[in-house]
């Protein structure tokens, strides 16, 4: 696994936790419009009679997944730390930090490390060739 494939499962990690969370609160919307009619007579119809306890028992499924996902997300945040801690130069561990665990944009890391932004650049590819040198003697 190259260095970048390895950072970036961080980020994966988070979209799918996002993910999780918009469908909780699309459930969380559905259950607060469904409604109920107590006086309507009972007509078979082909939909769900229940659909409050479906939303619900739905809504438990995420909840658990949304959990395992933020487990992971952890897991995989702490392991992407570890890793870029691992990196001599001061630089590259800050980059590779701002970039990959904080999420930054380009222009905000080379602002911050007061660089040129052509060379934030050559500096992230050094960092990544780097962290392919650690990660070739630990995988």
């Amino acid at each position: 696994m190259r260095a970048k494939e390895f950072l970036v499962q961080y980020w994966d990690a988070k979209a799918e936790v996002r993910r999780l969370e918009r469908q909780l609160a699309e459930i969380d919307d559905l259950v607060g419009n469904v409604t109920v009619d107590p006086t309507s007579e009972h007509v078979q119809t082909s939909r769900d009679p229940d659909q409050i306890g479906t939303l619900v028992a739905e809504r438990a499924d995420i909840e658990s997944d949304l959990t395992a996902a933020k487990d992971k997300a952890l897991e995989v945040m702490q392991r992407v730390v570890d890793m870029i801690n691992k990196l001599k130069k001061r630089e590259y561990r800050q980059i590779l930090q701002m970039r990959y665990v904080e999420h930054r944009s380009w222009r905000y890391i080379a602002e911050d490390m007061e660089y040129d932004g052509r060379y934030i650049y050559k500096l992230h590819n050094r960092a990544l060739d780097a962290m392919d040198h650690i990660l070739d003697r630990t995988f």
